[in-house]
């Protein structure tokens, strides 16, 4: 067993437009710089947004000034790699409309997604303020409240059009459809 003493330190800079290597978000307003260094001499800087620079900071604030931290490291073979975080989609939008319905319930085709669970397949739309009518796709998990929504996927003139555009697909429009789902 080895113990490796590590102190940590939040600098300002200059702001510039970049990724936060500490929380990996890109098009962030970089502020500050994180310092690690390790009793060995190692130095490690990580360009960092304000909102990693203030957990820093309060990291160090927890610790103390004449305080440092410390990581015990059982075994001296290298960190194990892990997989790279995989960012959760978020729900798209609904088009703006002025009202959306669920036009159609696509019957007897279930989505089945990587983890084996069910998406029933629905089609809605709703009326946009220059009287066009748009549609998108939702996949409702079953047995929760859990949605995944297409963008839009077509433009029609009426409500009818809509319908019929709904009507017409086949289960691997579906199947596309969902793997654009969020």
């Amino acid at each position: 067993m080895t113990i490796d003493t590590v102190s940590l330190s939040v600098s300002n800079q200059g702001v510039t437009m970049g990724t936060c290597e500490l929380c990996i978000t890109t098009d962030s307003a970089l502020n500050s710089i994180v310092t690690v260094q390790h009793n060995n001499g190692a130095l490690v800087r990580f360009v960092s947004c304000d909102r990693c620079a203030r957990a820093a900071r309060r990291i160090v604030a927890a610790i103390g000034s004449d305080s440092q931290l410390s990581q015990v490291v059982l075994d001296p073979s290298p960190s194990p790699t892990y997989p790279k975080a995989v960012p959760r989609p978020r729900l798209r939008r609904k088009p703006r409309v002025h009202t959306s319905e669920m036009l159609l319930e696509v019957p007897n085709h279930l989505i089945i997604d990587e983890d084996g669970r069910d998406y029933l397949v629905q089609v809605s739309g709703g009326r946009r303020s220059d009287g066009m009518w748009v549609g998108w796709l939702e996949f409702v998990q079953v047995g929760t409240l859990k949605i995944r929504r297409t963008g839009q996927e077509t433009t029609q003139p009426d409500r009818d059009a809509l319908l019929y555009w709904a009507s017409g697909h086949r289960p691997a429009y579906f199947e596309g459809a969902f793997e654009r789902a969020r």
